[in-house]
This record gives C-alpha cells, sequence and structure tokens, in this order.
C-alpha cells in the first residue's frame, strides 16, 4: 500500500500524520488481504488533527456534520521501522528496492535497507550471475560437519571455494550429495 502524509488544507505544509486508503476505482472501501506495515507510535503531533466522526455515505461524497474528535497521537502506518531522515535511511523497511520515503519524501539512491537489499540482494545476484555454476559431488561427511553447517559457510575443494546449496545424507550408508556454487570472480 501507498502511505500519503496529510497536508494542511489552508498552508500547504506536510502535517505529522500518515495514511494509507484502500478504495477501488469508484472510491468505495475494499476489504484486502492482510497487509504488512510498520507501525510507529507518533507523539511528535504538534498541533492535533480533529475529524468528524461518521461513515462516508453511500457513493461517495463528504460527510455530514458529526462528532468532531481531537487526535494528539496515534499509530501511523509506515513501510520502514522508523522516520529516518533527509540524510539516514530507516534500519529496515518493507520495499523491494529503492523507494522513496513516504514520510520524508527522500529518495536514498538505493540504499534505504529494504529486506530485500539486506538479506537476499548478493545472494540473489549471485545465483543469477552468468559465471556462477552449481557443482556436484558425492562425499562421506564427519558427522561433527553434518550437525553444526550451516548454508552460510564455505566448503574448500583444492583451494577453491564453494558456497553449500544442498546437502543430501543417506543416513544408513554415509554418503552425502553436495550440489554447491561455485564463487564466481
Amino acid at each position: 500500500m501507498l502511505f500519503e502524509r496529510l497536508s494542511d488544507v489552508t498552508s500547504g505544509v506536510n502535517t505529522a500524520v500518515q495514511y494509507g486508503l484502500a478504495v477501488d476505482d469508484n472510491d468505495n472501501s475494499v476489504m484486502t488481504a492482510p497487509l504488512l506495515f510498520y507501525g510507529i507510535y507518533n507523539t511528535s503531533i504538534s498541533t492535533p488533527i480533529n475529524y468528524v466522526d461518521t461513515t462516508r455515505p453511500v457513493g461517495g461524497g463528504l460527510a455530514t456534520a458529526g462528532t468532531r474528535t481531537t487526535v494528539n497521537n496515534y499509530w501511523m502506518p509506515h513501510n520502514a521501522n522508523e522516520l529516518g531522515s533527509a540524510s539516514t535511511a530507516p534500519a529496515f523497511n518493507l520495499n523491494f528496492g529503492s523507494e522513496i520515503n513516504s514520510y520524508t519524501l527522500t529518495d536514498y539512491g538505493g540504499s534505504n535497507n529494504s529486506l530485500f537489499q539486506k538479506f537476499y540482494q548478493s545472494y540473489i545476484q549471485r545465483v543469477f550471475n552468468t559465471k556462477t555454476r552449481i557443482f556436484k559431488f558425492k562425499a562421506v561427511l564427519p558427522l561433527k560437519f553434518l550437525l553444526t553447517y550451516s548454508l552460510a559457510d564455505k566448503i574448500f575443494i583444492s583451494g577453491r571455494a564453494f558456497t553449500i546449496n544442498k546437502i543430501t545424507t543417506d543416513l544408513q550408508t554415509g554418503k552425502s550429495t553436495l550440489e554447491l556454487l561455485n564463487e564466481p570472480s
């Protein structure tokens, strides 16, 4: 969902309130699948926000006058775990690639700390590198290795580094089939 910061209608200045709107092409509210977002408790609203506590009429249009409610603090939906600043990206971001921060309106130039960038980018780029090859070996591996290895470990064969893609072990014979990825240069 694309979140948007409200702006003050009279001054045009952005407020401290951000929201997400789920509507169809006719501006009717819709129920979506569960939505993953970070909730940031925002207590920095300098000017309280007033809203009319009523429902939107069927077919759109403005809501009728109702009870005015004041909001001083609220849980703000955001794609990042913190607001960030004009120069520093938030620590974690749910976006796939480089997106403009919806609150600060900052483009971090590809360094936005997205979950993809932090945890998957180097692996995905390596797997799809044209110099990466899969090698298959058969070996009898010691039990200590089988109990402690992780997919992040490197295996060296004849001085050449490989990353583990998959290991299949026959526990009756002790023989393992290793599927390894070379380290492209």
